[in-house]
């Protein structure tokens, strides 16, 4: 079993099968359900820290993103690991809080696609902007 700390490492601690992948969104969102629940996460009145908590992860994400390194960086190995496993956590906070309000996930990300697949707008100084919220003049 590899213990040194790495990406590596952390997958042979896991649980997860050799290989180290999860087989569904479904067996994650078990094992995350499971970690936060034996932990006393998933009790209503920790929404709001949750919701902390994915704010937390996101500033984490934003800084191995953009704290002294330029964007040609994140193709690096060492900081390709770092930005996986900030995304990772930013998932796994989310998915917590759904867990909280006994939500399941893959309902929200099948509504949530359902939502935008068909959607069009523009790409305004980097960011998507749906059609509805764009001027008059910039519509189709």
């Amino acid at each position: 079993m590899v213990t040194d700390g790495t990406y590596a490492g952390e997958i042979a601690r896991s649980g997860l099968p050799k290989g180290g992948s999860m087989k569904t969104f479904e067996q994650f969102q078990g094992l995350v359900r499971e970690w936060a629940r034996s932990r006393d996460i998933l009790k209503l009145e920790n929404t709001s820290r949750q919701i902390e908590k994915i704010q937390e992860e996101l500033n984490e994400l934003d800084n191995e993103l953009f704290t002294g390194c330029l964007p040609a960086e994140w193709s690096k190995p060492q900081k390709v690991e770092k930005i996986m496993l900030e995304i990772g956590d930013l998932i796994t906070a989310a998915t917590t809080l759904a867990c909280q309000l006994g939500y399941d996930v893959e309902e929200c990300v099948t509504l949530t696609w359902a939502k935008i697949k068909d959607r069009k707008g523009k790409l305004v100084d980097g960011t998507f902007v749906k059609e509805d919220d764009l001027p008059l003049a910039w519509r189709h």
